[in-house]
């Protein structure tokens, strides 16, 4: 406990001062990126027709990755965004990497999108928070991401908090975050093509 309230002092501190503490799957302090960012609209999660079968999930590979902090021109004034990312170029406009001294964050190994896509929601305003990520399934096409998120509230700073996980390209029609137990958003995946789909909550 007392390692935990040091790091967050510090974090704290960084923050009043603009930069940011690499929490791994955490908060980043908001930061500017030159390259607007045009997100294509979502649908709402479908329900399952009355009597329909549903397909056998199975669980899938995934990748957790920090030291990032999300571009303060991405959905700005959204207090929630959950995004898919198919290229490297959707990726840049919506983060950035931060780095600190000692930095060992987990980062994307920079030929990533050649094999993965990735999948990231995002806090924002004056709380910090944390994700735990529970599993990640695919079933009838639709790759659920399950996670436990929590936050501290800050009596000043505002952040940005992204969760962000890799997983392998795959012939996937949507991808839906559930958040403490709730659906909170589904967003439609382009079969073919890369590009970023989400939008805020």
């Amino acid at each position: 406990m007392a390692n935990r309230a040091r790091v967050r002092a510090a974090a704290a501190a960084l923050a009043a001062a603009g930069l940011a503490l690499n929490f791994g799957a955490g908060c980043e302090p908001a930061r500017e990126q030159a390259a607007p960012v045009t997100v294509a609209p979502t649908a709402p999660a479908a329900k399952p027709a009355a009597g329909a079968k549903a397909a056998a999930a199975v669980p899938v590979a995934y990748d957790v990755y920090g030291g990032y902090f999300v571009s303060n021109k991405f959905e700005p004034k959204a207090e929630t965004s959950f995004v898919v990312l198919q290229d490297q170029q959707a990726f840049d406009r919506v983060f950035g990497a931060a780095y600190v001294m000692r930095d060992k964050s987990h980062r994307l190994p920079p030929d990533a999108f050649a094999t993965k896509i990735v999948l990231a929601a995002i806090h924002r305003g004056k709380a910090m928070w944390e994700y735990q990520v529970q599993d990640v399934q695919v079933a009838g096409g639709v790759v659920t991401v399950r996670y436990a998120a929590t936050s501290k509230a800050s009596d000043s700073a505002e952040f940005a908090c992204p969760l962000i996980l890799a997983i392998e390209k795959g012939d996937y029609e949507a991808a839906e975050f559930v958040e403490n137990g709730s659906p909170v958003k589904k967003v439609e995946m382009a079969r073919s093509g890369g590009g970023s789909e989400g939008a805020g909550k």
